[in-house]
């Protein structure tokens, strides 16, 4: 999966979350760049994950508490294997 695609699984997941009335959020990434991108610790050089940044920026406000932690690839089985489950391909 590349950055766009952990995006899309992100707001897949997120939707999902608003669907389903949840109002607390713990969001574990495997993506150093898109966690640090939505804690604006990270400056954007593609204006496509901006735009997706964004994205994820109107959801936000729709859960009480929302947090973004990163996680090592090594430690993500389950995360990784989530996002993959989330991601549907046009």
């Amino acid at each position: 999966m590349n950055n766009i695609d952990k995006y899309e699984a992100l707001l897949n997941g997120l939707q999902t979350a608003i669907c389903l009335g949840i109002h607390c959020l713990y969001v574990h990434g495997n993506s150093k760049i898109v966690v640090n991108q939505m804690m604006k610790d990270l400056l954007y050089k593609d204006r496509k994950m901006e735009v997706y940044s964004e994205e994820v920026r109107k959801l936000e406000h729709k859960f009480d508490v929302i947090e973004l932690h990163h996680v090592l690839r090594c430690d993500n089985d389950m995360e990784g294997t989530l996002a993959k489950l989330g991601f549907v391909q046009d």
